[in-house]
């Protein structure tokens, strides 16, 4: 049985460009940030990102409006985090 890929998706090229996070062998990074992946072919097709997936691994909400094809990620709080921490030094 083989499976389809997800839906919705970005390409790995606009990863860095558009969200800040960029693909390294099986982790996601961004500054200082680094999350381990599992089930690398759940996440990626090696051309593209799973925004659902993405989403669920950098602790950020998604919604979709697939009318018009477009979809919003929330701010991610592994980054909110980070800079609450900071601000507080």
């Amino acid at each position: 049985m083989s499976r389809e890929f997800a839906r919705f998706q970005i390409a790995i090229s606009d990863l860095e460009k558009v969200l800040g996070w960029s693909l390294q062998s099986e982790s996601l990074g961004k500054g200082t940030i680094c999350i381990p992946i599992r089930g690398f072919e759940d996440v990626t097709n090696g051309l593209r990102i799973e925004l659902v997936e993405f989403a669920r691994l950098t602790n950020q909400n998604v919604v979709f409006d697939t009318k018009f094809g477009i979809a919003a990620l929330g701010e991610s709080a592994l980054i909110c985090g980070n800079h609450r921490s900071d601000s507080s030094k």
